[in-house]
Parts: structure tokens; C-alpha cells; sequence
């Protein structure tokens, strides 16, 4: 009897969990992490996928989707079989007019198009919202939290912020991104200013020129009454 009753108690704990603590989805971690919607052309849209788990996720009939200053939605891409983003890796989709996806050496291209006050997601095959980002304002965007309230102009780029190299991802388009705008130097990389609230920028010449003036000045000054008092 009590043998039988041990094997009852095994096979009953050996039985798999339907529901409670499972392990997320790596396809679920995915990340938005760069936008343009406009460079020297228009047309010259793109936008970066990461992938921040451990496994390779396979992205066949994942979709991309804009909503537009109305939330009017249209299809951005649809991933085809074979596509997948490894570990730690990104890929780009880009707009392919006048040969824009090819010089950023992307395959995933079609001829649509972002603009300001638009939004984007990333939908899986069972068309769950895995990621979203929604800049400028719309009607019923794709959005986390609230929406990013600047557009970008011509080559800026919304980024997410980054912390000891890890994407911050607190669900929260305004507080997630910023707006790089080309403008900072090489030792000045968005991760080094990813918790400043507005897009960092270098400071120029002449500020750098005052403020080394203005420390020499009070230097001399300095000198002159301690001699003075001894």
C-alpha cells in the first residue's frame, strides 16, 4: 500500500505545470530600438529590431505596423521564412525607393513609409503586440506609456537609452527614447548620456573657450592676494 502510494505522489508532482511560472517567450523580449523617418529624401525610413535574450527567435510571419497621424493602420513588413534575429543581434527594415534599404544592406525593404506623428509595432504571428513606439501625436497610436512628444526631423534618429549597455525598457515611449541628432562627438555615445532627459549635445567652441578664460582669470587672481597677504 505504501508503495503504491509513493508512486502516486512521484508521478502526480512529475506532471508539467499548465499555467503559472513559465519561462517568457524569448520572441517577446524584442526590441524597438531605433527609428528614422526622414534624410536626405522622405523616403529614407528605417527602423532597428534587437534581440536583448539568449535565444535566436524566428520572426517568420511577424509583422510590422504603422499607424498614421488619423490611426489609419498599414502593413510596414512582413517577415518571410528564414528570418530570424540571434542573440544580441539586430536587423534593420528599411524603405527601398531609390536604393535606400540596399546601401543599409538589409533585405527586410518595401516601399512604405513613416512621417511625423506615426507610430510602429511589432506583431507576432497570433497578432499580440510585442513592441511599440509612437512619436508627435495621433489618433489611438501604437504606443507604451505616452508617446514620445517630439517628431524627428531630417536625420535624427529616435534611440533607446541605454544603461551599462543594456536597453532600458520601462515601458514608456517618452521616457524610453531620444532624439540623437548626429550631432555628438566620438566620446559622447548614447550610452554614456542615456539617462539625460532631452538629446545631449556637444559644448560648442566658444563656450569651451569662456569657460577656460574665466578659470585662468580667477587663478591669477587668486595668486595676487596671497602674495599680497604674505
Amino acid at each position: 500500500m505504501m508503495t503504491k502510494l509513493f508512486w502516486f505522489i512521484l508521478a502526480l508532482f512529475s506532471v508539467p505545470s499548465l499555467g503559472g511560472c513559465q519561462s517568457p517567450s524569448a520572441s517577446n523580449q524584442l526590441l524597438i530600438v531605433e527609428i528614422q523617418i526622414a534624410g536626405s529624401q522622405s523616403s529614407q525610413d528605417y527602423l532597428r529590431l534587437y534581440n536583448p535574450s539568449n535565444q535566436t527567435v524566428d520572426l517568420r510571419r511577424f509583422q510590422l505596423k504603422k499607424k498614421t497621424q488619423s490611426g489609419q493602420e498599414y502593413s510596414l513588413f512582413s517577415f518571410p521564412e528564414g528570418s530570424q534575429i540571434d542573440p544580441g543581434e539586430s536587423l534593420v527594415w528599411a524603405n527601398a525607393q531609390e536604393g535606400f534599404a540596399d546601401f543599409l544592406s538589409t533585405p527586410y525593404q518595401s516601399q512604405a513609409t513613416l512621417a511625423a506623428d506615426n507610430s510602429v509595432a511589432l506583431l507576432d504571428p497570433q497578432k499580440t503586440i510585442i513592441d511599440a513606439l509612437a512619436w508627435g501625436k495621433g489618433d489611438d497610436p501604437f504606443q507604451e506609456g505616452s508617446p514620445f512628444p517630439q517628431n524627428p526631423s531630417a536625420y535624427q534618429r529616435l534611440k533607446r537609452k541605454q544603461f551599462q549597455e543594456e536597453y532600458l525598457d520601462s515601458h514608456n515611449n517618452q521616457a524610453d527614447f531620444f532624439l540623437d541628432d548626429y550631432q555628438l562627438t566620438a566620446n559622447q555615445q548614447p550610452d554614456n548620456l542615456a539617462l539625460g532627459s532631452q538629446t545631449p549635445k556637444p559644448l560648442s567652441s566658444p563656450t569651451v573657450l569662456a569657460f577656460g578664460s574665466g578659470l585662468g582669470i580667477f587663478s591669477i587672481i587668486t595668486i595676487l592676494l596671497l602674495k599680497r597677504k604674505l
